[in-house]
């Protein structure tokens, strides 16, 4: 999409999309590392108007090696892990701080 804005999508698991929707950003719930790679590659492929895809660390930490292939294949999307609600451990993630970190904003 030459010129245009480009959108950010989350894909990972139902708890953690909802919550990425409720910010406004697009989702696709996914139930498994198989089913992410599936929906990756996707959106990849078919998205154009797509600049950056967050990943849910719940599903991507077992699909590392095939996400550092498609960053070095493609240069737009982005692709960024993020912290999933079902991360290990208690801990609060301020998304809306992990996109402007993704994209590179200082505010």
């Amino acid at each position: 999409m030459a010129g245009g804005i480009l959108k950010v999508v989350f894909i990972g698991d139902k708890d953690t999309v909802t919550a990425f929707r409720l910010i406004g950003i697009e989702g696709i719930v996914v139930n498994s590392p198989s089913e992410m790679e599936s929906r990756l590659s996707e959106v990849i492929r078919e998205r154009k108007d797509v600049g950056l895809i967050l990943l849910s660390d719940y599903y991507a930490t077992d699909l590392m090696e095939r996400i550092n292939e498609l960053r070095l294949k493609f240069a737009i999307p982005a692709i960024t892990i993020v912290p999933s609600r079902r991360s290990r451990g208690e801990f609060k993630v301020d998304y809306k701080e992990v996109i402007k970190s993704a994209l590179g904003l200082k505010v």
